[in-house]
């Protein structure tokens, strides 16, 4: 005999089902009010490149004043740059969620003026703050379109302004790559223009002299720059005895470290210092180039590659050359008594563009050098080696000594010779260091009261 079954056997299913949906309703709505309320972006990409760092969220919540941000990306944009736009707008808007009131922006047509000599009056005064205009070409309705955008902001703090481009990168990368960049740096940008009004956590750099560095003239720009977010301080090896600047740069010197001398930069790593150094293994004497017969380049030991050796780095005594490389000028000929100058493209001057995918060279232009060795490895405990900077496949190596001759820039190329492939030109050294006297005698003259033997996370 068969039982009937209730006609409310399934009632507390649907019940259930309807408690669920009730309750997934209310979350919905709890949700939408609090995301009202509240700006959320996140970021799911591999190395956070649109996630607001730590350095930033710190910086804005230790505003005591109002920062002004006046964007001139705005009115008809092309698409890309409605992209840039878009980034801008939100990068503003989570730096408001970190400092409040403190951040307030505009996004400003500068195509609004009400006449042609107040617009062209307007744009002047922008390129004086460093906002240049960059031309645009379009097509539309079959006609052949021009039209000028201002992918930059103004920062403005207690009085003081700053002029910030927007649109960076690569200017050897294609368009739509170079959007891309501007969108990963546009926090990094504004943060360095706040940063550079407020003075807040300018750290000092010192820049060593005394060893026959690049002059003056040769490093201005780079000292500038460094200027605008870094207390910058010449000192000489002897003064590390007493002073640890948070970082030190080293600008390609000429004459041979002492002993004593390697000792302090040695100390002044181990106690956690950060070091930057910029030099040739291999020396040129320009001057002697235009000599019939050219130059010898010649190895110029300076007793800094014992130190980079012990921390992980040789320097090899050599010269890359680059298909992908700049020009030098040469005289070709006569025009009556006026020699004729040409620029020849010259494989000891490689142009680098071949960057690692890493914070420190993202997004970097193209890098012009001249007469560059290529970098090695070696086994140090304790100490990760990121290479930052290639030539380009299209390269060969020279040990030296080198002959250096202009002559050669006359005479053409044979691709099929550059076949040594990508070489590293600059490296990264981070880690536990070991000091290069760890298990030596000690140099003559030295304190050895507080001598460290191991290093405390380092970079080089």
């Amino acid at each position: 005999m068969q039982i009937p079954k209730s006609h409310h056997s399934g009632t507390p299913k649907k019940i259930e089902s309807l408690l669920r949906f009730g309750i997934g309703l209310m979350l919905l709505l709890i949700l939408n009010v609090w995301a009202a309320d509240h700006f959320v972006r996140l970021d799911l990409t591999e190395d956070r490149r649109y996630t607001i760092t730590p350095a930033t969220k710190a910086l804005l919540q230790e505003l005591d004043d109002v920062v002004y941000v006046d964007v001139y990306l705005q009115g008809d944009v092309p698409s890309g740059f409605k992209r840039l736009q878009r980034s801008i707008r939100e990068t503003l808007e989570e730096f408001q969620t970190y400092g409040g009131a403190n951040i307030q922006y505009t996004f400003i047509d500068p195509t609004t003026a009400v006449s042609q000599q107040a617009r062209n009056e307007f744009y002047s005064s922008l390129a004086q703050k460093g906002i240049q205009p960059t031309n645009i070409f379009d097509t539309q309705e079959g006609k052949r379109t021009e039209k000028l955008v201002f992918p930059g902001a103004v920062v403005s703090y207690g009085g003081q302004e700053r002029g910030v481009m927007l649109l960076r990168g690569n200017m050897a990368a294609p368009a739509e790559e170079r959007l891309n960049q501007s969108i990963e740096g546009v926090e990094y940008q504004l943060a360095s223009a706040i940063r550079e009004l407020t003075r807040q956590g300018q750290s000092r750099l010192g820049w060593l002299v005394g060893q026959g560095e690049a002059d003056s003239l040769q490093v201005q720009s780079i000292r500038q720059t460094l200027q605008e977010q870094y207390s910058l301080q010449n000192l000489r090896p002897e003064q590390l005895a007493e002073q640890q600047p948070a970082t030190l740069l080293i600008a390609n010197p000429t004459r041979t470290y002492t002993e004593q001398q390697l000792f302090l930069l040695d100390q002044y790593v181990m106690r956690g210092g950060n070091l930057l150094v910029f030099m040739d293994a291999v020396r040129v004497n320009m001057d002697s180039l235009a000599q019939s017969g050219g130059t010898i380049a010649v190895a110029q030991p300076l007793g800094l590659e014992d130190l980079l050796f012990r921390w992980g780095l040789r320097l090899n005594q050599n010269l890359v050359q680059d298909l992908s490389s700049g020009a030098y000028p040469v005289v070709v000929g006569n025009m009556g008594n006026q020699p004729q100058m040409r620029m020849l493209r010259w494989p000891f001057f490689p142009v680098l563009n071949n960057y690692a995918p890493h914070p420190i060279v993202r997004n970097l232009d193209a890098t012009y050098a001249r007469f560059v060795n290529s970098l090695d490895t070696v086994k140090a405990d304790g100490v990760r080696k990121t290479p930052l900077i290639f030539t380009s496949p299209y390269s060969r190596l020279f040990n030296a000594p080198v002959q250096v001759n202009i002559e050669d820039l006359r005479r053409d190329v044979r691709q099929e010779s550059y076949n040594a492939g990508p070489q590293a030109v600059a490296y990264l050294l981070e880690g536990n260091f070991t000091s290069l006297y760890k298990n030596r005698f000690l140099p003559e003259g030295v304190e050895e009261r507080g001598f460290k033997a191991d290093g405390q996370g380092a970079k080089s």
